[in-house]
C-alpha cells in the first residue's frame, strides 16, 4: 500500500512564492467560464484530438463489459470516449464549451458516439443513465464547494462505477512543472490533490446520499504505462498486463490519482 503524504508534508512541499496548487479556494486566473474554454479549444482541439487516448486505454484495461454505456464529463476533444466506442456499447461526451462540441460535430466519429453541450453541475440525463462515468482533471479547476456539487451530479447519473481523475500532488516534478507553466498559461492553473485529500473530497460529496459505495484511489499515467500505451491495438491480455505498470509504480510517478467509486 502506498504511504500517503500528511497534510503538513503536502503543504510544506508546495510552500513556494505564488504556488496555488494546494489552495483549492483561490480561483484567480482559472479557466472557469465556457467562453474561456471556447478560446482554448479554438487553439488546441486538433492537437488534443490527435493525441493517444491514454486514459481511454487505461479505462479499457479495467475490464468493464462490452455492454457498458459510458459518460465522459469535461470531455473537450473526447478522444478517450471516441476510443472507448470500439469496446463499449456506446459512449457519450459532455462539455460546456460550445466550440468543443462544434469541433466534434465536424469530426468523423463512431455511430455509437454522441457529444452534448451541457454544464457538469446540471447534466441533462436521468438518474443512473450510465454504467460508467469518468472525468479527468477538470474537478481541479473549482473550489471545494463547486467540485463537490459536480461530483454529486456525476454520481446521480451513474449506475455502477464512477472515476474522478485528479492531478497528483505526490508527483512533485509534475506539480512544479504546472506551477511554472501556469504563470504564462491559465490552462495549467489547477489544484493538485494528495491521496487522502482526493478520497476525502469524493467520500464527503457522496456521504449525504442514500447509496452504499466502495471507494479507492488508483494511479494513472506512470512513465512506463505511457510508453506502453502508445499502441491502441493491444489485445486485452496484453493491455491488462501493461496496466500493471501503474499498479506497481510509486505514487510519486503517477500523473493522476483516480478516485474510483463502485456503487453496491
Amino acid at each position: 500500500m502506498e504511504r500517503d503524504l500528511s497534510c503538513e508534508q503536502s503543504r510544506a512541499a508546495s510552500e513556494k512564492d505564488g504556488d496555488l496548487v494546494t489552495d483549492k479556494e483561490n480561483l484567480h486566473g482559472r479557466l472557469l467560464a465556457a467562453t474561456d474554454w471556447d478560446q482554448q479549444w479554438n487553439v488546441w482541439f486538433d492537437r488534443y484530438s490527435a493525441g493517444t487516448p491514454r486514459f481511454g486505454i487505461w479505462i479499457r484495461s479495467l475490464g468493464f463489459p462490452q455492454s457498458t454505456r459510458s459518460l465522459e464529463i469535461g470531455a473537450g476533444s473526447a478522444r478517450d470516449s471516441r476510443y472507448l466506442c470500439s469496446v463499449f456499447k456506446n459512449a457519450t461526451a459532455v462539455d460546456f464549451s460550445a466550440t468543443a462540441i462544434d469541433c466534434l460535430a465536424r469530426c468523423s466519429t463512431p455511430s455509437n458516439f454522441r457529444a452534448v453541450c451541457a454544464d457538469a453541475g446540471n447534466l441533462p440525463f436521468p438518474d443512473r443513465e450510465f454504467d460508467l462515468s469518468f472525468a479527468r482533471g477538470f474537478v481541479g479547476l473549482f473550489s471545494t464547494a463547486e467540485a463537490t456539487s459536480k461530483i454529486v451530479e456525476q454520481a446521480r447519473v451513474t449506475k455502477s462505477c464512477m472515476l474522478v481523475g485528479l492531478h497528483n500532488l505526490h508527483n512533485l516534478r509534475l506539480r512544479d512543472s504546472f506551477d511554472e507553466k501556469r504563470r504564462n498559461d491559465s490552462l495549467y492553473n489547477v489544484s493538485f490533490y494528495s491521496r487522502s485529500e482526493g478520497i476525502g473530497l469524493v467520500r464527503s460529496a457522496l456521504a449525504g446520499g442514500s447509496r452504499e459505495f466502495r471507494i479507492d484511489a488508483l494511479k494513472f499515467g506512470s512513465p512506463l504505462f505511457n510508453r506502453i500505451s502508445r499502441s491502441t491495438w493491444m489485445p486485452d491480455w496484453m493491455l491488462r498486463k501493461s496496466a500493471l505498470a501503474d499498479v506497481w509504480s510509486p505514487i510519486r510517478l503517477a500523473e493522476n490519482l483516480v478516485i474510483r467509486v463502485d456503487f453496491v
